[in-house]
């Protein structure tokens, strides 16, 4: 099967997909679209994470839920929070798997 899409593709030229025996790469504005969307579902998904936390007001978690835009910048805020101080979590998740090459090479 072919591969259409690596790291190196996606970031030199774009996302691909077959369809119909032709590959079509999205624009970067449909990749952004894409990216927008795909954030906004997530900032959707923790309302409906949080929404039992809250006096059953069901008309305001409605509304919070189909506003995308709202969505977006739940999400958004939500990941700055969680990312604001995360040198040393990614560190030492990076260098689990640095000393699992390092080691590897080391019985080479």
């Amino acid at each position: 099967m072919e591969q259409l899409n690596t790291m190196n593709s996606f970031e030199s030229e774009g996302f691909k997909i077959k369809r119909d025996g032709k590959v079509i790469t999205l624009t970067s504005e449909e990749m952004d679209r894409f990216r927008y969307l795909d954030t906004a579902i997530n900032g959707k998904n923790s309302i409906e994470c949080a929404e039992d936390y809250f006096d059953n007001d069901d008309a305001i978690i409605q509304e919070m839920k189909s506003n995308e835009k709202m969505c977006y910048d739940i999400e958004k805020s939500t990941l700055e929070d969680l990312f604001s101080d995360c040198g040393d979590t990614e560190y030492e998740s990076i260098k689990k798997y640095y000393d699992e090459i390092a080691k590897q090479n080391l019985q080479r």
